[in-house]
């Protein structure tokens, strides 16, 4: 389901292309936790990277994970792995700079 820009707030449902080109995330400042979805995933307690087979932009996917290094979450969910429950953000920056 997409949601419209006009009833979504950036802080909250940064766009994530990639993986789809209307894939957002969900984010709760509050709570300090993302919800991923497809953007990236979990894996053995850790983060990677978008998978080329399964990102109509590849390129973009990459472009997204850089995106998310600026905002500052605890907790993951992803679409696909088990949730990180703590230090998502570093965990994400490792991952960027991995690549």
């Amino acid at each position: 389901m997409r949601v419209p820009k006009s009833a979504r707030s950036e802080s909250n449902s940064p766009d994530t292309p990639g993986h789809t080109a209307g894939h957002i995330s969900l984010l709760d400042p509050s709570a300090s936790v993302l919800v991923a979805g497809d953007a990236i995933n979990g894996s053995s307690g850790g983060v990677v990277g978008p998978n080329p087979d399964f990102s109509e932009d590849h390129t973009q996917a990459l472009a997204t994970v850089a995106g998310l290094v600026g905002y500052g979450f605890e907790t993951i969910y992803f679409g696909h792995g088990e949730p990180v429950m703590s230090g998502g953000s570093a965990l994400v920056t490792q991952l960027l700079r991995d690549y």
